[in-house]
């Protein structure tokens, strides 16, 4: 049998996948979103709920699986956009 390996350049954009939950204020909101980057799902994310970044989450993220803890990596990047916006 012969396997091959599917690289990123040949999957269709969007190709990075994020997923978990993160504090809403009645209870978790959940997060399952794809995009071309883990930053741009999180813009995806702050676009639809502004609160997002200012609470507990978990989440994962990946290229095609959503297989590493981002929940940090995906905060910063939620407080950067935020801190831009404000100037």
């Amino acid at each position: 049998m012969n396997i091959k390996m599917v690289t990123k350049h040949q999957i269709e954009d969007p190709w990075y996948y994020l997923t978990g939950w993160y504090e809403v204020e009645m209870g978790a909101g959940l997060v399952d979103v794809y995009g071309k980057s883990l930053e741009d799902c999180v813009r995806k994310l702050v676009a639809k709920d502004p609160d997002f970044g200012h609470t507990d989450c978990e989440l994962e993220g990946g290229y095609l699986v959503a297989d590493y803890d981002v929940s940090d990596a995906a905060m910063a990047i939620a407080k950067r956009n935020l801190m831009n916006q404000l100037g």
